[in-house]
């Protein structure tokens, strides 16, 4: 998993240079939140999430901690979400991960301007739809990617109890 997001940044970080603006607005950890507090135990999410959020806060510009507390946010959303609804399906994965990048895209204004940033939460920048598009199907990609991942590595998947299943 590290692998991969590293992997993922370093493609990201140097592309940018030669397609300048198109990945400005790509949340690349945004996919691999959802997926930790969807799919792995709590203390292993946490770690992965905690790795991932720094390495992520060293290649930026931000306040450092601004990432890490934007990411925890965005683990314990979904592992709250998870608890009630554990998506499997492709179409309810795409549906939550449209959900919590809407919803990151009034978080992370919020927490830089705990930091002291001052990214506005109300500008086109911030709500630009194509960017928004663009970061719910790269996010599910890379969703389908960690699932495809966990099962080429055996990995166990997070087993939430279905009640009901097996009463007849």
């Amino acid at each position: 998993m590290v692998g991969l997001f590293v992997g993922l940044l370093v493609i990201r970080t140097t592309a940018f240079w030669l397609f300048p603006g198109l990945f400005t607005n790509w949340d690349l950890l945004l996919p691999f939140m959802l997926y930790f507090g969807q799919r792995r135990p709590l203390f292993e999410g946490l770690l992965l999430w905690f790795i991932l959020s720094h390495l992520y806060s060293l290649q930026s510009v931000a306040p450092m901690g601004v990432f890490v507390v934007y990411y925890l946010i965005l683990f314990v959303i979904a592992r709250l979400i998870s608890e009630a609804f554990f998506a499997t399906e492709g179409i309810q994965i795409l549906g939550l991960i449209s959900l919590l990048t809407l919803f990151s895209r009034f978080v992370l204004p919020l927490v830089a301007r705990a930091f002291d940033s001052g990214w506005p939460v109300w500008s086109w920048r911030n709500l630009h739809l194509g960017m928004i598009i663009t970061n719910i199907f790269v996010g599910w990609i890379c969703y389908q990617i960690l699932g495809f991942v966990d099962k080429i590595t055996f990995k166990d998947p997070r087993q939430i109890l279905d009640l009901g299943e097996g009463l007849a």
